[in-house]
């Protein structure tokens, strides 16, 4: 499995919701920083007692296994 995270500068924007109850589009790296911390946050829960190595291993390890 590789992970894929939203925004390089290629047309791949990010519809975000916004204060005051409206929506904007964003691109940039940035808007994949919450995509990474949601799939760390999967493996967190998979593996509530491993630490931030193993964690960070095993990320690695599905990162290369495709």
């Amino acid at each position: 499995t590789t992970l894929f995270a939203p925004g390089g500068d290629f047309g791949d924007c990010i519809n975000s919701s916004i204060p005051g109850g409206s929506y904007a589009s964003y691109c940039g790296t940035s808007m994949a920083a919450p995509h990474v911390a949601g799939a760390i946050a999967l493996l967190r829960q998979a593996m509530p007692t491993a630490s931030a190595n193993q964690i960070d291993r095993k990320s690695t390890r599905l990162n290369s296994s495709h």
